[in-house]
């Protein structure tokens, strides 16, 4: 089964039909990590419910894997188990994913819904928490009466042991520490060689530029660009939009003005060791 996602001529409005997402078309594909950028109210996040098939496009159609037609007259009970079983989707404000059970149960629910219960489910899940550095002292604790930058990692978590095709992150690392943001990079990075389709809303600039095959930017409710990182990064009309952009991009982009030289490939990542090696 290919593992594609391909959107066309998608609208989505709620009742007051302002256009939320405008006639979006677009092709996801596996090996890739999506990073998509746009000011507050672009639509990034109503975006992200869209893929996950939490609402439903008001025009146009999002077709799955190939098999899987998704239109607003198109919507029943085994599609959404189908696809809830492929697509996992981590909230921007991931509380609201949560349920009020122990953290270990808060893990365990979605992977038990799908593959019933099994002796090794606990190690299972202690196990993705410790990949992202949480705190095993919690793991009885209710899943509210946690930090909110632990219950992210308990949202991800939840998420990441079902090990679906497509995964989807709003703003994954609000609220985490630098270790467990590290730890969480590497994850993604070891995902993507998994085949998997990866999509990450985040301000974070810098962290999408070093983690992203490909960059979307929204605006007005729009795809106002997207194409291949890091070469994304490097478009002109970022710093007018955002006021910044990733330290390595604007790195380069001084040097070459005080050089009066064009010689350094944006189409490769360049990390400030690579730079200072060769531009020093």
């Amino acid at each position: 089964m290919d593992s594609q996602i391909k959107l066309n001529n998608v609208c989505f409005s709620y009742q007051s039909h302002e256009l939320i997402l405008d006639h979006l078309n677009y092709l996801f594909e596996p090996n890739n990590i999506y990073g998509i950028i746009g000011l507050s109210g672009s639509g990034k996040t109503t975006f992200c419910k869209l893929l996950a098939n939490l609402i439903l496009p008001t025009t146009g159609e999002v077709i799955y894997f190939d098999t899987i037609t998704i239109t607003k007259q198109r919507k029943c009970k085994k599609l959404y188990y189908q696809l809830n079983s492929k697509i996992g989707y981590v909230m921007q404000f991931c509380e609201k994913q949560l349920l009020g059970n122990s953290v270990l149960e808060e893990v365990l629910m979605g992977y038990q819904n799908f593959h019933g219960k099994h002796p090794d489910d606990e190690q299972l899940a202690l196990t993705w928490l410790q990949k992202l550095n949480f705190d095993e002292n919690l793991i009885h604790q209710n899943v509210f009466a946690i930090s909110q930058g632990q219950q992210r990692k308990v949202a991800l978590a939840s998420i990441l042991i079902l090990n679906q095709d497509v995964l989807i992150f709003d703003e994954p690392t609000v609220g985490l520490d630098y270790e467990t943001k590290i730890k969480l990079t590497k994850i993604i990075k070891e995902l993507k060689k998994q085949n998997k389709i990866i999509i990450i809303v985040s301000h974070d600039f810098d962290w999408l530029y070093s983690l992203c095959t490909k960059g979307i930017w929204f605006a007005n409710h729009q795809i106002k660009s997207a194409s291949d990182c890091p070469l994304f990064f490097f478009n002109q009309e970022l710093p007018t939009y955002f006021n910044h952009v990733p330290f390595m991009v604007q790195l380069i982009n001084e040097y070459e003005q005080q050089t009066k030289t064009t010689i350094i490939d944006k189409t490769k990542y360049l990390t400030l060791d690579d730079f200072l090696k060769d531009h020093h």
